[in-house]
C-alpha cells in the first residue's frame, strides 16, 4: 500500500482529501504543519509522495519554493494543492513552489484519483522533475 504525508492545517480539508486518497489504497499521514511533515519523513522511508497545502506552506516558512525544504526527500513527488489559485495559474505554481503537480481545489474526484496515480506511477525511484504538470 503506498502511502502519502497530506500537509493541511484545516481539519477539514484535510479529512475529506485523507478520504479520497484511502479510496486509492493510499495511506494517507496527516500533518498540520511544514516541521512535523518533516518529522515524519525523516523518521520513516515509507513515504511514497506528499500532498501540500499551499497555504499551510505560506503560513510555515513564507514563499519559499516547498522543494528547499524537502531536499533529504529529493525523489518525492509533491502535489500541491489550494484553493486561492485557478487552473490557469498552475504553471506558474509549480515554476515557483518547484512541485511536480498542482491541483485547485474544490477537487474533481476522478481527476484527483488520475493525478495520484500519474504522479505515484511516474516518480518511483526517480528524482523529481521540475516539469509543470497539470491536475487540474
Amino acid at each position: 500500500m503506498a502511502c502519502m504525508l497530506l500537509i493541511y492545517q484545516d481539519p477539514v480539508q484535510a479529512y475529506l482529501l485523507a478520504m479520497l486518497l484511502e479510496a486509492e489504497s493510499i495511506d494517507p499521514i496527516i500533518c498540520h504543519g511544514l516541521e512535523q511533515a518533516l518529522a515524519v519523513c525523516d523518521a520513516r522511508n515509507d513515504i511514497d509522495g506528499v500532498l501540500l497545502d499551499l497555504q499551510t506552506l505560506k503560513a510555515d516558512v513564507g514563499p519559499l519554493p516547498a522543494r528547499r525544504h524537502w531536499s533529504r526527500h529529493s525523489s518525492m513527488p509533491i502535489l500541491g494543492v489550494s484553493s486561492y489559485y485557478d487552473e490557469s495559474d498552475a504553471e506558474h505554481i509549480c515554476r515557483e513552489f518547484y512541485l511536480d503537480g498542482y491541483l485547485s481545489l474544490p477537487v474533481n474526484p476522478q481527476r484527483f484519483q488520475q493525478c495520484i496515480q500519474h504522479l505515484l506511477r511516474d516518480h518511483v525511484g526517480q528524482p523529481s522533475a521540475l516539469e509543470f504538470q497539470s491536475c487540474s
